[in-house]
């Protein structure tokens, strides 16, 4: 007996937008610009329009400055969680004092 398994549809990727986004300084204009796209139609199809625009300039914007915030989060908060471990360890050792701002700064 052979059995082909059928593939499964491929699910959209939802688009997530955290409150840290529109503190990044190229956002908000970015935005203004993607909405200042000058479109000719009736009111409701110009807004479909800029909202539709804005959905692709939003994708890239997040693809490119905040691509798996998510992970990259989780990675830096292992790191702090070593870092600390290492410090209790080693209270005086100012080697693991001087890498503390090396640590942060590389992942903020």
């Amino acid at each position: 007996m052979l059995m082909k398994m059928a593939s499964l549809p491929k699910r959209k990727v939802s688009f997530k937008f955290f409150d840290f986004q529109d503190d990044h300084p190229i956002f908000l204009p970015l935005i203004a610009k993607a909405w200042g796209k000058e479109v000719t139609s009736t009111p409701m199809f110009i807004l479909c329009n800029n909202l539709k625009y804005i959905k692709h300039v939003s994708r890239d914007f997040n693809k490119r400055y905040f691509a798996k915030i998510t992970d990259r989060v989780l990675v830096a908060k292992r790191a702090m969680e070593e870092f600390q471990c290492l410090m209790q360890r080693n209270p005086l050792d100012l080697e693991i004092h001087r890498a503390r701002p090396i640590l942060v700064k590389g992942y903020a």
